[in-house]
């Protein structure tokens, strides 16, 4: 007896005469399937076409950033850059640093040698050292020991010659410094900004200010040159002894001259110095004696260039050599500060 209840190979899902079979069933599985199938084709191009859509956006974005700049400019990391950069590490790959845009360096332009602020003359015995101008550095200097003070050798036999003189004529008269290198200016300087401080009071400004009237900064002392000197105590009195008007009257006979006179502040930028004496060389001191001018006066005169004097910085008072009240204020300015100036003190 054939089991109907099992499915044959080649027969329907049911048979035919079993119970509730409806012989319309497979066909409206057949439609419901086809509608399915139908429904999905539609989605496969809808989604499709929302694919190559994007793709074409992504494609375009570079174009978009590009638009609007100037012939050869180069486009700014933009939204394009971010997309990919994305999508490449999203998918592991390596994503490469965006090339710096290589600028041409420019080409170096030689700059202008500056003039210097003074030339000096050829001639050694006028060579020039204030506080604007440093000594050379090419300068040299060999010192010599006059009895226990040290002199450039260049100036040792007129210098002899000046105190022999200077004894034949009974006149007491010694050298209190000579030669000094920067290394002790900057000593003395230090040391005479301190004392400044403690014995009167100054600020270090104050003091520094003051000091600098009468010591210069260190390579710029007339003491390195080798060429000049302090005479006997290194003081305001000095000029009230016969030893000064002596060399004032016999010093440039020898070849030297006062280099700080009381009228020449306003050039040489240094305070009244009646003991502070430079070799210029006999011809050289007679005219300036002759011309009444100093060292920085005298050589912009050879050099065919007037100079000006320096305005005189506020709270100073100009000395001239005639005006005993100028002078007698000059001394009470310095009396509290320079009451009694050693050699170890000066330019």
């Amino acid at each position: 007896m054939q089991d109907n209840g099992s499915r044959r190979e080649d027969g329907p899902l049911y048979p035919a005469d079993a119970p509730g079979y409806d012989p319309h069933e497979p066909a409206r599985h057949i439609e419901k399937a086809l509608r399915n199938r139908k429904g999905l084709a539609v989605l496969s191009a809808v989604f499709g076409a929302a694919a190559i859509l994007l793709l074409a956006a992504v494609l375009a974005l570079p174009h978009w950033q590009m638009r609007g700049l100037p012939a050869g400019a180069p486009a700014e990391p933009g939204t394009a850059q971010r997309v990919f950069a994305a999508a490449d590490a999203a998918s592991g790959a390596a994503v490469p640093s965006p090339s710096p845009t290589a600028t041409a360096a420019p080409s170096p332009t030689a700059e202008p040698t500056p003039e210097p602020y003074y030339t000096q003359l050829e001639d050694w015995r006028l060579v020039l050292v204030n506080s604007d101008v440093a000594l050379p550095e090419d300068y040299a200097v060999t010192p010599r020991l006059y009895a226990s003070v040290e002199v450039g050798s260049l100036i040792y036999e007129p210098l002899s010659a000046l105190l022999a003189a200077a004894e034949d004529a009974d006149v007491s008269l010694w050298v209190a410094s000579g030669y000094r290198s920067v290394e002790e200016q900057e000593i003395i300087l230090a040391r005479a900004i301190q004392n400044r401080m403690y014995e009167n009071g100054m600020t270090v400004e104050e003091a520094a200010e003051n000091a600098l009237r009468t010591i210069q900064p260190p390579g710029h002392s007339e003491h390195h040159t080798g060429l000049a000197v302090d005479f006997n105590d290194v003081s305001r009195d000095f000029e009230k002894t016969v030893a000064y008007e002596w060399l004032e009257e016999n010093a440039a006979d020898y070849g030297f001259v006062q280099r700080y006179p009381k009228d020449k502040a306003g050039f040489t930028g240094i305070d009244y110095e009646a003991w502070h004496y430079r070799y210029v060389g006999v011809e050289h001191a007679k005219k300036m004696k002759e011309l009444g001018m100093c060292l920085e006066e005298y050589c912009m005169y050879l050099k065919g260039t007037p100079i000006e004097p320096r305005p005189t910085p506020p709270g100073r008072t100009p000395v001239d050599a005639d005006d005993e009240d100028g002078e007698e204020a000059d001394e009470e300015e310095n009396a509290d500060t320079l009451t009694e100036t050693n050699e170890e003190e000066g330019t």
